[in-house]
């Protein structure tokens, strides 16, 4: 895979590879333990005696099976977004200066204010990675390069933008003489 560097806002250079679809969903489905836990059961009373339907929402079981369907996509969430970062971001190299890097400084920590706030450094040696990268991308310009990259998707630039606007001079020229938008 074709691996493109960029440039970000404070000078910062990183080297970002397309993340195939298929490489996310291989690390979800080795993961069965954040699968969708299966919809409880309540058996009922009926008229022809007991019954057995799927709980119900305002039902105990029901809220309580809601609670951990939602607490496994959001584990689910994080797992494909940090597979993303990692494996997205190749290396970089700090204001464009001196070697590429792969992995943070050995004494580097996850800001002290993110910690106050309750944001717990991810597990292991890439979680530690993974953490380190996101304080990389400083804007969300910076950060919509390197997913443009990672999904393969070509961003336009408010230059490019702009440039397109420039080839309707048509309904600039309207908008701006009378005002109308529509």
């Amino acid at each position: 895979m074709e691996i493109t560097e960029i440039v970000l806002q404070d000078g910062t250079k990183v080297r970002v590879r397309p993340v195939p679809p298929g490489y996310v969903t291989d690390v979800l489905v080795a993961r069965p333990d954040l699968a969708d836990p299966p919809v409880p059961l309540i058996e009922e009373e009926g008229i022809g005696g007991k019954k057995t339907f799927p709980a119900r929402s305002g039902q105990v079981q029901f809220e309580e099976w809601q609670i951990e369907k939602d607490k496994r996509e959001a584990e689910r969430d994080n797992l494909s977004r940090a597979f993303l970062w990692d494996y997205g971001v190749v290396s970089w190299r700090l204001q464009g200066k001196g070697a590429w890097k792969e992995w943070p400084p050995d004494d580097w920590e996850i800001p002290a204010m993110l910690q106050e706030y309750g944001v717990k450094p991810r597990e292991g040696k890439r979680g530690r990675r993974v953490d380190y990268i996101q304080t990389l991308f400083k804007s969300n310009e910076d950060t919509f390069k390197a997913l443009g990259v990672m999904h393969s998707q070509d961003y336009l630039t408010k230059e490019e933008v702009d440039a397109a606007e420039a080839s309707f001079p048509g309904d600039q020229t309207r908008e701006r003489d009378t005002g109308d938008t529509g």
